[in-house]
């Protein structure tokens, strides 16, 4: 799925789908692939497409995991079962 989004990335013709894929990114780095760091990242150029209030809030639930994870590049916890 990310080699998907990277490639939409890459193809995107404006800015608006640029931040659509940029949440889909950040989407699947936080609840995917537990990347703390690479969803910040993502979330910082989405804010466009997600809106500020949403943005706001993805921003500061991330950036608190990632200092609860001690700045590490992943969340170390186990993943939950549903």
């Amino acid at each position: 799925e990310a080699r998907w989004l990277v490639a939409a990335l890459e193809r995107a013709h404006d800015d608006v789908m640029r931040a659509c894929v940029h949440l889909e990114l950040a989407k699947h780095f936080e609840h995917r692939r537990k990347d703390t760091h690479a969803a910040i990242a993502h979330a910082r150029a989405a804010c466009e497409a997600e809106g500020e209030d949403a943005s706001r809030r993805r921003l500061a639930r991330l950036e608190a995991r990632s200092a609860q994870d001690g700045g590490s590049r992943s969340s170390s916890r186990p993943r939950a079962r549903s």
